[in-house]
Protein backbone atom coordinates (compact mmCIF):
# COMPACT_ATOMS: atom_id res chain seq x y z
CA UNK A 1 0.00 0.00 0.00
CA UNK A 2 1.22 3.57 -1.21
CA UNK A 3 2.01 5.88 1.69
CA UNK A 4 0.41 9.41 1.84
CA UNK A 5 2.27 12.16 0.13
CA UNK A 6 1.86 16.23 1.08
CA UNK A 7 0.83 16.46 -2.82
CA UNK A 8 -2.62 13.91 -2.23
CA UNK A 9 -4.53 16.38 0.35
CA UNK A 10 -4.52 18.90 -2.04
CA UNK A 11 -5.68 16.23 -4.85
CA UNK A 12 -7.85 15.03 -2.88
CA UNK A 13 -10.20 18.06 -3.05
CA UNK A 14 -10.79 17.35 -6.43
CA UNK A 15 -9.40 19.84 -8.76
CA UNK A 16 -11.30 18.10 -11.69
CA UNK A 17 -14.33 18.54 -10.30
CA UNK A 18 -13.37 22.46 -8.59
CA UNK A 19 -13.05 23.52 -12.44
CA UNK A 20 -17.11 23.10 -12.83
CA UNK A 21 -17.76 25.58 -9.52
CA UNK A 22 -14.95 27.90 -10.71
CA UNK A 23 -17.04 27.98 -14.21
CA UNK A 24 -19.81 28.42 -12.46
CA UNK A 25 -18.82 31.35 -9.92
CA UNK A 26 -17.35 32.77 -13.66
CA UNK A 27 -20.46 32.56 -14.73
CA UNK A 28 -22.55 34.22 -12.20
CA UNK A 29 -19.99 37.11 -12.22
CA UNK A 30 -20.22 37.55 -15.56
CA UNK A 31 -24.07 37.96 -15.67
CA UNK A 32 -24.16 40.53 -12.42
CA UNK A 33 -21.89 42.57 -14.17
CA UNK A 34 -23.63 42.30 -17.51
CA UNK A 35 -20.43 42.01 -19.43
CA UNK A 36 -20.41 41.67 -22.95
CA UNK A 37 -19.83 38.22 -24.45
CA UNK A 38 -16.47 39.53 -26.65
CA UNK A 39 -13.83 40.91 -24.72
CA UNK A 40 -11.28 39.78 -22.16
CA UNK A 41 -11.67 40.33 -18.06
CA UNK A 42 -8.15 40.26 -16.30
CA UNK A 43 -8.61 42.11 -13.20
CA UNK A 44 -11.93 41.08 -11.29
CA UNK A 45 -12.85 42.66 -7.29
CA UNK A 46 -11.44 41.20 -4.61
CA UNK A 47 -15.18 40.47 -3.19
CA UNK A 48 -15.35 37.56 -6.23
CA UNK A 49 -11.62 36.32 -5.24
CA UNK A 50 -12.88 35.66 -1.28
CA UNK A 51 -15.78 34.17 -2.45
CA UNK A 52 -13.59 32.14 -5.04
CA UNK A 53 -11.44 30.95 -2.46
CA UNK A 54 -14.48 30.42 0.57
CA UNK A 55 -16.10 28.39 -2.02
CA UNK A 56 -13.83 26.10 -3.59
CA UNK A 57 -12.50 25.53 -0.05
CA UNK A 58 -16.24 24.47 1.32
CA UNK A 59 -17.04 22.23 -2.38
CA UNK A 60 -13.36 20.72 -2.03
CA UNK A 61 -14.74 18.93 1.57
CA UNK A 62 -17.96 18.47 0.62
CA UNK A 63 -16.15 15.94 -2.60
CA UNK A 64 -13.87 15.00 0.38
CA UNK A 65 -16.71 14.05 2.49
CA UNK A 66 -18.13 12.67 -0.51
CA UNK A 67 -15.14 9.85 -0.87
CA UNK A 68 -15.63 8.81 2.42
CA UNK A 69 -19.18 8.02 1.85
CA UNK A 70 -18.74 6.26 -1.49
CA UNK A 71 -15.20 4.27 -0.38
CA UNK A 72 -16.55 1.16 -1.48
CA UNK A 73 -18.62 2.22 -4.65
CA UNK A 74 -15.24 4.26 -5.59
CA UNK A 75 -12.94 0.84 -4.80
CA UNK A 76 -15.34 -0.89 -7.46
CA UNK A 77 -15.32 1.59 -9.80
CA UNK A 78 -11.75 2.24 -9.66
CA UNK A 79 -11.99 6.20 -10.43
CA UNK A 80 -10.69 7.44 -7.20
CA UNK A 81 -7.56 5.39 -5.14
CA UNK A 82 -6.74 7.91 -2.20
CA UNK A 83 -9.55 6.76 0.39
CA UNK A 84 -10.79 4.10 -1.34
CA UNK A 85 -7.59 2.42 -1.25
CA UNK A 86 -6.72 3.37 2.29
CA UNK A 87 -3.52 6.10 1.16
CA UNK A 88 -5.51 8.91 3.23
CA UNK A 89 -7.38 6.88 6.37
CA UNK A 90 -10.95 8.32 6.74
CA UNK A 91 -10.13 9.73 9.81
CA UNK A 92 -7.18 11.57 8.76
CA UNK A 93 -9.64 12.57 6.23
CA UNK A 94 -12.28 13.86 8.33
CA UNK A 95 -9.67 15.72 10.04
CA UNK A 96 -8.90 17.54 7.16
CA UNK A 97 -12.44 18.21 5.92
CA UNK A 98 -13.30 19.72 9.42
CA UNK A 99 -10.18 22.01 8.95
CA UNK A 100 -10.97 23.21 5.42
CA UNK A 101 -14.52 23.67 6.14
CA UNK A 102 -14.01 26.04 8.97
CA UNK A 103 -11.73 28.17 6.97
CA UNK A 104 -14.29 28.18 4.14
CA UNK A 105 -17.17 29.41 6.99
CA UNK A 106 -14.48 31.80 8.48
CA UNK A 107 -14.08 33.80 4.81
CA UNK A 108 -18.20 33.42 4.52
CA UNK A 109 -19.14 35.36 7.83
CA UNK A 110 -16.67 37.86 6.48
CA UNK A 111 -18.52 38.39 3.51
CA UNK A 112 -22.15 38.86 4.59
CA UNK A 113 -25.14 37.76 5.27
CA UNK A 114 -26.02 36.78 1.70
CA UNK A 115 -23.15 35.13 0.65
CA UNK A 116 -23.51 33.46 4.27
CA UNK A 117 -27.06 31.98 3.34
CA UNK A 118 -25.72 30.37 -0.02
CA UNK A 119 -22.85 29.05 1.97
CA UNK A 120 -25.29 27.47 4.49
CA UNK A 121 -27.42 25.97 1.76
CA UNK A 122 -24.29 24.82 0.46
CA UNK A 123 -22.83 23.12 2.64
CA UNK A 124 -25.74 21.74 3.97
CA UNK A 125 -26.95 20.45 0.51
CA UNK A 126 -23.73 18.69 0.14
CA UNK A 127 -23.97 16.88 3.85
CA UNK A 128 -27.73 15.61 2.32
CA UNK A 129 -26.25 14.18 -0.75
CA UNK A 130 -23.35 11.91 0.43
CA UNK A 131 -23.95 11.22 3.97
CA UNK A 132 -26.71 8.35 5.19
CA UNK A 133 -29.24 7.87 5.73
CA UNK A 134 -30.41 10.91 3.64
CA UNK A 135 -27.81 10.66 1.00
CA UNK A 136 -29.20 12.48 -2.18
CA UNK A 137 -26.76 10.46 -4.40
CA UNK A 138 -28.67 7.25 -4.14
CA UNK A 139 -32.20 8.29 -5.03
CA UNK A 140 -33.10 8.56 -8.73
CA UNK A 141 -34.20 11.95 -9.97
CA UNK A 142 -33.28 13.87 -6.34
CA UNK A 143 -29.71 12.87 -7.04
CA UNK A 144 -30.03 14.75 -10.09
CA UNK A 145 -32.04 17.79 -9.00
CA UNK A 146 -29.32 17.87 -6.30
CA UNK A 147 -26.63 18.63 -8.23
CA UNK A 148 -29.32 20.90 -10.58
CA UNK A 149 -29.99 23.20 -7.67
CA UNK A 150 -26.44 23.19 -6.33
CA UNK A 151 -24.20 24.11 -9.20
CA UNK A 152 -26.53 25.76 -11.49
CA UNK A 153 -28.39 28.21 -8.72
CA UNK A 154 -26.17 28.24 -5.16
CA UNK A 155 -23.03 27.51 -7.44
CA UNK A 156 -24.16 30.39 -9.70
CA UNK A 157 -25.19 32.86 -7.00
CA UNK A 158 -22.18 32.70 -5.21
CA UNK A 159 -20.81 34.46 -8.38
CA UNK A 160 -23.18 36.57 -9.08
CA UNK A 161 -23.18 38.40 -5.37
CA UNK A 162 -19.73 39.07 -6.05
CA UNK A 163 -21.16 42.40 -8.15
CA UNK A 164 -25.11 42.61 -6.72
CA UNK A 165 -27.43 41.41 -4.67
CA UNK A 166 -29.63 39.10 -5.76
CA UNK A 167 -33.01 40.02 -7.74
CA UNK A 168 -35.19 38.17 -10.00
CA UNK A 169 -32.41 38.59 -12.98
CA UNK A 170 -30.39 36.41 -11.19
CA UNK A 171 -33.25 33.75 -10.94
CA UNK A 172 -34.28 33.93 -14.77
CA UNK A 173 -30.65 33.84 -15.72
CA UNK A 174 -30.19 30.26 -13.65
CA UNK A 175 -32.87 28.39 -15.14
CA UNK A 176 -30.41 27.78 -18.58
CA UNK A 177 -27.82 26.18 -15.79
CA UNK A 178 -30.23 24.34 -13.58
CA UNK A 179 -31.12 22.44 -16.63
CA UNK A 180 -27.62 22.12 -18.19
CA UNK A 181 -26.45 20.41 -15.29
CA UNK A 182 -29.26 18.25 -15.14
CA UNK A 183 -28.99 17.17 -18.01
CA UNK A 184 -24.93 16.47 -17.84
CA UNK A 185 -25.45 14.36 -14.31
CA UNK A 186 -27.60 12.66 -16.31
CA UNK A 187 -24.90 11.47 -18.80
CA UNK A 188 -22.04 11.45 -16.08
CA UNK A 189 -24.49 8.25 -14.40
CA UNK A 190 -24.54 5.92 -17.08
CA UNK A 191 -20.52 4.76 -16.99
CA UNK A 192 -20.68 3.83 -13.25
CA UNK A 193 -24.30 1.96 -13.97
CA UNK A 194 -22.58 -1.45 -12.96
CA UNK A 195 -20.46 -0.20 -10.07
CA UNK A 196 -23.49 1.35 -8.47
CA UNK A 197 -25.70 -1.32 -8.64
CA UNK A 198 -23.44 -3.29 -6.97
CA UNK A 199 -22.74 -0.91 -3.92
CA UNK A 200 -26.20 -1.04 -3.35
CA UNK A 201 -26.26 2.74 -5.04
CA UNK A 202 -29.85 3.30 -6.99
CA UNK A 203 -28.98 6.31 -9.20
CA UNK A 204 -30.39 7.37 -11.38
CA UNK A 205 -28.43 5.62 -14.87
CA UNK A 206 -29.15 2.30 -11.96
CA UNK A 207 -33.10 3.40 -12.03
CA UNK A 208 -33.77 4.08 -15.80
CA UNK A 209 -31.41 2.20 -17.29
CA UNK A 210 -28.03 3.67 -20.21
CA UNK A 211 -30.86 4.14 -22.84
CA UNK A 212 -33.77 6.10 -21.04
CA UNK A 213 -30.91 7.99 -19.11
CA UNK A 214 -29.33 9.28 -22.21
CA UNK A 215 -32.79 10.40 -23.94
CA UNK A 216 -33.64 11.88 -20.54
CA UNK A 217 -30.20 13.57 -20.65
CA UNK A 218 -30.83 14.48 -24.34
CA UNK A 219 -34.43 16.42 -23.12
CA UNK A 220 -32.71 18.14 -20.56
CA UNK A 221 -30.03 20.00 -22.44
CA UNK A 222 -32.70 20.57 -25.28
CA UNK A 223 -34.58 21.87 -22.63
CA UNK A 224 -31.48 24.31 -21.35
CA UNK A 225 -31.25 25.97 -25.10
CA UNK A 226 -34.55 26.89 -25.28
CA UNK A 227 -34.23 28.54 -21.99
CA UNK A 228 -31.51 29.97 -23.24
CA UNK A 229 -33.25 31.49 -25.62
CA UNK A 230 -35.69 32.59 -23.51
CA UNK A 231 -33.51 34.54 -21.35
CA UNK A 232 -31.38 35.70 -24.46
CA UNK A 233 -28.37 33.70 -22.61
CA UNK A 234 -26.66 32.60 -26.39
CA UNK A 235 -23.49 31.81 -24.27
CA UNK A 236 -26.19 28.35 -23.63
CA UNK A 237 -28.00 28.30 -26.75
CA UNK A 238 -24.33 27.70 -28.45
CA UNK A 239 -23.26 25.29 -26.05
CA UNK A 240 -26.21 23.02 -26.19
CA UNK A 241 -26.37 23.12 -29.97
CA UNK A 242 -22.98 22.03 -30.45
CA UNK A 243 -23.69 19.37 -27.17
CA UNK A 244 -26.84 17.67 -28.18
CA UNK A 245 -25.10 15.36 -31.27
CA UNK A 246 -23.26 13.93 -28.57
CA UNK A 247 -25.92 13.37 -26.34
CA UNK A 248 -27.85 11.80 -28.55
CA UNK A 249 -25.38 9.50 -30.14
CA UNK A 250 -24.73 8.54 -26.41
CA UNK A 251 -28.69 7.07 -26.35
CA UNK A 252 -27.61 4.60 -29.52
CA UNK A 253 -24.01 3.56 -27.71
CA UNK A 254 -24.18 3.86 -23.82
CA UNK A 255 -20.64 2.45 -23.45
CA UNK A 256 -16.77 3.82 -24.02
CA UNK A 257 -15.98 7.11 -25.96
CA UNK A 258 -20.33 8.01 -27.15
CA UNK A 259 -21.01 8.51 -23.47
CA UNK A 260 -18.19 9.79 -22.41
CA UNK A 261 -18.13 13.04 -24.99
CA UNK A 262 -21.98 13.14 -23.87
CA UNK A 263 -20.99 15.03 -20.57
CA UNK A 264 -17.25 16.05 -21.32
CA UNK A 265 -17.93 18.02 -24.20
CA UNK A 266 -20.27 20.52 -23.12
CA UNK A 267 -18.14 21.32 -20.01
CA UNK A 268 -15.35 21.20 -22.31
CA UNK A 269 -17.23 24.00 -24.36
CA UNK A 270 -17.83 26.04 -21.07
CA UNK A 271 -14.49 26.40 -20.03
CA UNK A 272 -13.19 27.04 -23.30
CA UNK A 273 -15.22 29.56 -23.84
CA UNK A 274 -14.73 31.38 -20.10
CA UNK A 275 -11.04 30.32 -20.46
CA UNK A 276 -10.73 32.73 -22.84
CA UNK A 277 -12.95 35.51 -21.49
CA UNK A 278 -11.58 35.44 -18.42
CA UNK A 279 -7.17 35.15 -18.57
CA UNK A 280 -7.25 34.32 -14.32
CA UNK A 281 -9.60 30.97 -15.09
CA UNK A 282 -7.53 30.00 -18.15
CA UNK A 283 -4.52 30.51 -16.10
CA UNK A 284 -5.90 28.12 -13.04
CA UNK A 285 -7.30 25.76 -15.58
CA UNK A 286 -4.51 24.91 -17.43
CA UNK A 287 -2.44 24.72 -14.05
CA UNK A 288 -5.21 22.48 -12.86
CA UNK A 289 -4.96 20.00 -15.91
CA UNK A 290 -1.10 19.58 -16.33
CA UNK A 291 -0.51 19.73 -12.40
CA UNK A 292 -2.88 16.52 -12.25
CA UNK A 293 -1.64 15.10 -15.34
CA UNK A 294 1.98 14.88 -13.70
CA UNK A 295 0.59 14.00 -10.46
CA UNK A 296 -1.06 11.23 -11.58
CA UNK A 297 1.50 9.85 -13.96
CA UNK A 298 3.74 10.05 -11.16
CA UNK A 299 1.64 8.50 -7.94
CA UNK A 300 -0.67 6.11 -10.25
CA UNK A 301 0.94 5.58 -13.83
CA UNK A 302 -2.02 6.75 -15.03
CA UNK A 303 -2.97 8.98 -17.81
CA UNK A 304 -5.32 11.68 -16.06
CA UNK A 305 -7.71 13.73 -16.95
CA UNK A 306 -8.28 12.87 -20.31
CA UNK A 307 -11.02 13.97 -22.81
CA UNK A 308 -11.55 10.19 -23.80
CA UNK A 309 -9.82 8.32 -20.50
CA UNK A 310 -11.40 6.73 -17.57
Amino acid sequence: MKKSHPLDYLILLRPTLLTPVWAFLFLGYFWSANLNYFGFTLNLPSRFWWIFLSYTLLMGGAYIINQITDKETDRINRKLFLIADDIISVKTALIYTVVVEAISFAIAIKLGRDYLIIWILSFLLALAYSVPPVKLKGKPIVDMLANAFGYGFLNFLAGWISVRTINSSAFAHSIPYILSVAGVYMSTTIPDIEGDRKAGEITSGVFFGPTVTAILAFFLILLALMAGFIAHDYFVVVVATLSLPFVASSIFNSEGLHVKLAYRVPGALVLLYLSLRFLPLLLLGLLTYFGQKLYYRWRFNLDYPSLTGR
